[in-house]
């Protein structure tokens, strides 16, 4: 061994010696264990993410919104009835003639979908735990 670690081995073991050892009583680890479990059991409180109040106001807006279209219905006028569509340019969609059978339009849905849920579950594995 070199000179330093000597030297810091000799000084612990002084330390040591003069604090002594200390036993801890009988019912430590019962007493540990028990702060433990009641930290534990308090950890998590569940709370929805809209509340009672929030599902009233959403279920109101849906009732009443309902209840104007029964009372008032739009018959057959519109709003872009004054417009001159006919001055407007055409627009031509661009896939009109594109034939893709049924599987590529499911494997294509299934990619997007799972490449969508990546970002999301890779929060979900790194967000850190509530301890």
């Amino acid at each position: 061994m070199d000179k330093p670690t000597k030297e810091f081995d000799a000084i612990a073991d002084k330390i040591i010696e003069e604090a002594g050892f200390v036993n801890p009583s009988i019912d430590f680890t019962s007493k540990v264990m028990e702060k433990i479990v009641v930290r534990s059991a308090s950890k998590f409180v569940y709370t929805p993410l809209i509340s009672k109040s929030g599902w009233v106001f959403i279920v109101g807006i849906f009732a009443i919104s309902i209840g104007l279209l029964y009372l008032y219905p739009m018959g057959g006028a519109s709003y872009f009835s004054d417009m001159k569509i006919s001055e407007l340019p055409q627009i031509t969609n661009p896939f009109a003639n594109l034939k893709l059978s049924k599987t590529l339009v499911m494997g294509i849905g299934t990619l997007t979908l799972f490449l969508v849920q990546i970002p999301f579950l890779k929060k979900l594995i790194e967000k850190p735990t509530a301890s």
